[in-house]
């Protein structure tokens, strides 16, 4: 039963999963072809076009976004908490998006400088 569903699935995986990358890049770009047209002129017609683009390019980007976290998991599994260029660039940009560039003081005045915070 088991192998009789593996065809099915790798099927669908091809059709759902592979060049995926690619397929978002078309689907934008046909999102904004369909978007130009319809502001140069603005039909019923031209709408409906452009709303059926902007559904297949959000849920292709929503696909690609869930590819992308898993496969994110997956590097981090293998390459965690090993010493490697993976880990360090990691640990970089946490501590970038953790750093305070600056701070308010009681009056309101931004103080952006090291010596001032």
């Amino acid at each position: 039963m088991l192998k009789k569903l593996k065809r099915i699935i790798k099927d669908i995986n091809k059709d759902q999963y592979s060049n995926l990358e690619k397929r978002v890049a078309e689907a934008l770009d046909k999102l904004i072809i369909c978007q130009n047209n319809l502001l140069s002129s603005s039909t019923p017609a031209l709408a409906i076009l452009e709303k059926e683009a902007h559904q297949r390019w959000y849920e292709l980007a929503l696909s690609e976004e869930c590819f992308m976290r898993k496969r994110y998991r997956v590097t981090w599994v293998d390459c965690g908490d090993k010493n490697t260029k993976f880990f360090h660039r990691f640990m970089a940009a946490r501590r970038a998006m953790n750093q305070i560039h600056y701070l308010f003081d009681d009056f309101g005045l931004r103080l952006d400088k090291l010596e001032d915070i």
